[in-house]
């Protein structure tokens, strides 16, 4: 029995000494990926590409590399007149985007990616800040049928080539002032006097929210991201459509236009002023931790518009 219980001693202690040279060998050795070993405590980093904005031009950032790559260059020749805010298609494969016309207008222009061609959509007097429905059938945009009168939301159908007014002369002037509910079925936006809306498409019934600047629906269709009105630096709110609750952020930072979301709604990426006169700085926001992260730094307005998780 003694020689039993002698034997049964050596054999934990065999296994125990085993145990232990283990942990020592994945402690100490610089080849293994102890990150594998702690897969509920890894850092999310985000990904994907953002459109950037520039006055003369359309470029794409890589959220990984932080890597701009140039995409439109406004230029003397009739191909590239000065382009405005651009989105992407849900495939990513395609951008749209306004430009000016020849005599005078603007076009809604669609540039295939990869192929490097372009579709001249329609021409009118005033056209701005073009999105591409969830689905892909449509563009949504702000225009204006005459050379002067109140701006409307207009919906361009890619299946048939007809123009259908979705709100009429309710909008100011500007771009980013509406964004597509991720379902399609609906859109929030901000009108002339600043009231913030969410619409649907099939009704035309819409539902007040909060007064505001620049709305952005989150991917995950849970909140609205908007500027903040009053006449103080309130910063922006995240509005969550299930609780009606408001999440005041960015106090007292200067950012420009909307927030644009990550593919996965958490994190939040804009253009914000924090070196004088320039809004060089794209930063990004994440909304679990809360920490911002400068991701590029320019000498000149840089504003993002759209954000994608660009295939192969």
């Amino acid at each position: 029995m003694f020689m039993m219980r002698r034997d049964a001693m050596r054999f934990s202690f065999c296994i125990l000494s085993a145990l232990v040279y283990l942990c020592c060998l994945i402690g100490c050795s610089p080849s293994f990926d102890t990150a594998r070993l702690r897969l509920g405590h890894t850092e999310a980093k985000p990904g994907g590409t953002v459109l950037v904005y520039k006055w003369d031009r359309i470029e794409s950032f890589d959220v990984t590399t932080k890597s701009l790559s140039s995409i439109v260059t406004a230029n003397s020749s009739e191909e590239n007149r000065s382009p405005g805010m651009p989105s992407f298609s849900p495939d990513a494969s395609e951008i749209t985007f306004k430009e000016k016309a020849e005599g005078g207008g603007d076009s809604l222009v669609v540039l295939d990616l990869k192929k490097g061609t372009r579709r001249l959509l329609l021409k009118m007097p005033y056209l701005d800040g073009p999105r591409w429905s969830p689905d892909g059938t449509g563009i949504a945009f702000e225009g204006r049928s005459q050379a002067s009168g109140d701006y409307s939301l207009y919906l361009y159908s890619l299946n048939d080539g007809k123009l259908s007014t979705v709100i009429e002369g309710q909008l100011k002037g500007g771009e980013m002032l509406f964004s597509w509910a991720p379902d399609g079925k609906g859109l929030v936006y901000q009108d002339a006097s600043n009231n913030i809306y969410v619409l649907r498409l099939t009704t035309r019934e819409r539902k007040r929210i909060d007064s505001g600047w620049f709305p952005t629906c989150s991917p995950n269709r849970r909140y609205i991201a908007y500027r903040a009105d009053g006449s103080d630096d309130t910063g922006y709110i995240i509005y969550d459509l299930q609780t009606r609750k408001r999440e005041r952020i960015l106090r007292e930072r200067y950012v420009y236009r909307s927030l644009v979301w990550s593919p996965d709604s958490r994190y939040l990426i804009y253009a914000a002023d924090g070196r004088g006169d320039f809004y060089g700085d794209l930063l990004i926001l994440d909304l679990e931790s809360k920490k911002e992260t400068r991701v590029l730094r320019l000498e000149e307005s840089v504003y993002p518009t759209d954000w994608r998780v660009v295939g192969p």
